[in-house]
């Protein structure tokens, strides 16, 4: 197991504490002064899902972007997170194409709306009313090709009825 110097009053400490690599500490050996080390390592279980679920997002995909039927749609989605291209730097994906893609990624293009409004105008007598009648519909539909991951298939159905 590695050891750790853990500075806990801010000055000179000389206990070592071994910690494994799970995170588990073994709490016969620790001195009275430092038994509130137990709220850090109470949460391994949060960081190990933390921990998955990142390594989750990063798995690859292989998706394809649909073209579409409207000659004003840009050939090229643009998707990117944080700064950084889905395509090995690159953030333009070109429609029609198969591409693999971080997970990450995918949620970027589950996420992008298109929304439009329709106004019917009712002329009943006694009845005049606008409405605003609201659609929205993914702005780039995909298709996954291939996920490896056997929980990808139902993260991408919570994804989409969520969206």
């Amino acid at each position: 197991m590695p050891k750790l110097n853990l500075d806990v009053t801010g000055e000179e400490n000389t206990h070592d504490i071994k910690i494994a690599i799970d995170g588990t500490v073994d709490r016969a050996n620790l001195s009275s002064q430092i038994q509130e080390l137990d709220v850090v390592t109470d949460m391994s279980q949060d960081v190990k899902k933390v921990y998955q679920e990142t390594a989750f997002m990063e798995e690859p995909i292989t998706i394809l972007i649909h073209e579409s039927t409207n000659p004003n749609d840009e050939e090229y989605v643009f998707c990117a997170v944080n700064g950084e291209g889905a395509l090995l730097g690159n953030p333009w994906l070109k429609r029609g194409m198969e591409h693999v893609v971080k997970r990450k990624y995918v949620l970027n293009l589950i996420t992008a709306k298109t929304v439009s409004y329709h106004q019917p105008y009712k002329d009943q007598p006694g009845n005049q009313a606008n409405t605003m009648r609201r659609h929205s519909a993914m702005k780039y539909p995909f298709s996954v090709i291939s996920d490896q991951n056997p929980r990808g298939s139902s993260w991408l159905k919570e994804m989409m009825a969520g969206a």
